[in-house]
């Protein structure tokens, strides 16, 4: 008999494409556990369960969710005696026995190929979380021959513990009432927000300033 034990905490009540990629991978392997095969998820209280689920608070702040995948995740893994955890999002528990298998999932390492579109907070936790975590690991599971290529080239990785698992429709489709306007995106998003800084530091090349008396050579960027 073995104990699955599945980071679940971004299984939310919001349509994110992490918490659709855990609701419709676990929707379709529950039905086919036998009775000598125990999943059990773990995850923050008040979120959508999908099976057997053990709950625990998010400390307060910033550091809630890395001391809950890295820490909290580990000691549960104990608690339930698991024989495999699957870290669903980049991060695996780091205080666990040496004797339980590891299994991560990596969505992209866009954060590793384009630092300078994301806060510096959650490129170097990333980038370090998840160098740890697939060097640990004993698969990875990558949803495109594209990411694959990437772990085994920026991590080292020997290909054959690399599998990947494309990524499907849902079974039921979203609404269109469910998705957010592309202004809203746009506004939102860290790398409009970083190449609108890069571009209020440098001078002004692609657009001219609206004092036309203004020397060209002392023109900067528009506000």
């Amino acid at each position: 008999m073995f104990t699955l034990l599945v980071n679940s905490r971004l299984n939310q009540h919001k349509a994110t494409g992490i918490s659709v990629y855990i609701r419709e991978l676990y929707g379709a392997l529950l039905p086919l556990t036998t009775e000598k095969e125990k999943v059990t998820f773990f995850q923050p209280p008040h979120q959508p369960e999908l099976g057997v689920t053990k709950t625990a608070a998010l400390w307060p702040g910033p550091l809630g969710a890395p001391v809950f995948d890295m820490f909290q995740t580990g000691f549960q893994v104990a608690a339930e005696q698991a024989t495999i955890v699957h870290g669903t999002s980049y991060v695996l528990p780091t205080l666990v026995n040496p004797h339980v298998r590891l299994a991560v999932s990596v969505h992209d390492l866009h954060f590793v190929r384009e630092p300078e579109a994301y806060p510096r907070h959650f490129q170097e936790y990333f980038s370090r979380t998840t160098a740890h975590s697939v060097k640990r690991a004993d698969v990875i599971f990558a949803i495109s021959e594209h990411t694959k290529r990437d772990i085994v080239e920026i991590y080292h990785i020997p290909e054959e513990r690399v599998v990947v698992t494309p990524l499907a429709a849902a079974r039921r489709l979203p609404s269109r009432s469910t998705f957010r306007p592309w202004s809203a995106f746009r506004a939102r998003s860290p790398c409009n927000r970083a190449t609108r800084r890069r571009r209020r530091s440098a001078r002004c090349s692609d657009r001219q300033c609206s004092d036309p008396t203004t020397p060209r050579g002392t023109r900067t960027c528009c506000p």
